[in-house]
């Protein structure tokens, strides 16, 4: 499936209460290999409340621009996000324009409005490739990035989550240190080309995982009430 376009008008989505913007789960191939269904977002506005804006279960999701918000949370403190991924991969491959603004603009909260358990990208299962992608989460117990992998997938040298080139501000500040700009539970991180993490709380984690940095990356990460 595929969402917006250049020869469409920009596509609006707006989910309230518990609603999700776009909701899909992928189909086995008729001969059990691995599920080849797609999900592309060329372009497009979607905004939700409590619910995930995005929702995907297995297959791929790719999504080249876009403007993603979320302005609400569960009050049972169920993990929401903005794009949440179980057993699949997340390919946001984005531009930048003219003034330097990144084609993907993710937001959850807002100047005035601290959300609890939000993320930008929630990944179960999966993996996540970010490029040229802007993250901004007001939130506590939050992350612009969390992906939740498994033992075995960090002992493996492949990749939970990959950031080329991309911004991510956790911006709420708290007492506890309990939101994070990238997070992995048993995956491995690789930041690449020119990546910028602020956060008021924790800045890049990795549980049973790693954090590499690729030969000639420029990744800074400030954390100016909390630890790298």
């Amino acid at each position: 499936m595929t969402v917006g376009g250049e020869a469409s008008a920009v596509p609006i989505f707006s989910a309230q209460g518990l609603g999700t913007c776009i909701c899909m789960a992928a189909e086995e191939a008729a001969d059990g290999g691995q599920d080849k269904n797609i999900l592309t977002i060329d372009s497009g506005e979607f905004s939700s409340e409590i619910g995930d804006t995005i929702e995907m279960h297995g297959g791929t999701m790719n999504i080249k621009s876009g403007s993603f918000t979320k302005n609400a949370a569960a009050e049972d403190n169920t993990k929401t996000a903005i794009i949440h991924m179980t057993d699949g991969k997340l390919i946001a491959d984005g531009s930048v324009d003219g003034s330097g603004k990144k084609s993907i603009q993710m937001m959850c909260g807002g100047e005035n409005v601290s959300l609890k358990n939000v993320f930008g990208v929630y990944s179960e299962g999966g993996t996540v490739s970010l490029q040229d992608v802007q993250i901004v989460v007001n939130g506590t117990y939050s992350a612009g990035v969390l992906a939740i992998t498994g033992e075995q997938a960090a002992s493996e040298k492949a990749y939970a989550v990959t950031v080329a080139d991309s911004v991510i501000d956790v911006k709420f500040r708290e007492d506890k240190l309990s939101s994070s700009g990238i997070s992995t539970e048993g995956g491995n991180i690789q930041l690449k080309g020119s990546v910028l993490v602020t956060s008021q709380g924790l800045g890049i984690t990795a549980r049973m995982g790693s954090i590499d940095i690729a030969a000639g990356g420029e990744s800074e990460v400030y954390t100016p009430r909390g630890t790298g």
